[in-house]
């Protein structure tokens, strides 16, 4: 059922009980209010007059893994994270993760492909986060990243991983993403 432009009633209009059903009933069931069902749910305009509902979806590995790959790619444990969402054609990406490298003076990132209706590969200088290591010391670190090229629909938001050089250690890796 879609929004219904009301109506301009004069004076000597008639109503009757299909008017009020279409013009109060059914316009009222298409607010935010009368379309909320699980919490955390919000709503988007999509066209004007209309509504749809997202939901934001969260997923953490808190496990440790490691990488020796120059190029980004999944890590042994296959853990991403990775979400697969309804979006519309924007989104906030929120990620993060503990990340360091074994050696001084090497990298060590973090970044996120879109597959699904949409094709976004992982990218050094868009969407990643990156430790240059001093002296061994890991560090916890996350960044937003708010993606405004999407297809709507069905996308899937994965987490990459790469080294500028020797080993990569990887852990509690979060991430969030809020459809628009």
């Amino acid at each position: 059922m879609a929004w219904t432009a009301p109506k301009t009633f004069t004076s000597s209009t008639v109503l009757t009980a299909s008017d009020l059903n279409q013009q109060i009933r059914d316009n009222l069931k298409q607010c935010a209010a009368a379309n909320f069902t699980p919490l955390g749910n919000y709503f988007v305009s999509t066209d004007p007059n209309q509504l749809a509902m997202r939901q934001y979806k969260k997923a953490t590995s808190l496990a440790s893994s490691q990488t020796t790959s120059t190029s980004y790619t999944d890590l042994p444990d296959g853990l991403g994270p990775s979400i697969t969402i309804e979006t519309g054609t924007e989104a906030l990406v929120i990620y993060g993760c503990q990340l360091e490298n074994d050696t001084a003076g090497f990298s060590a990132f973090m970044s996120i492909t879109v597959t699904g209706n949409t094709s976004i590969a992982a990218d050094t200088n868009v969407n990643s986060i990156r430790w240059m290591n001093n002296a061994g010391y890991a560090v916890q670190v996350s960044q937003f990243w708010y993606v405004d090229t999407l297809n709507a629909g069905e996308n899937t938001f994965t987490a990459k991983y790469a080294v500028g050089g020797n080993t990569g250690t990887f852990s509690r890796r979060r991430m969030v993403v809020i459809p628009y």
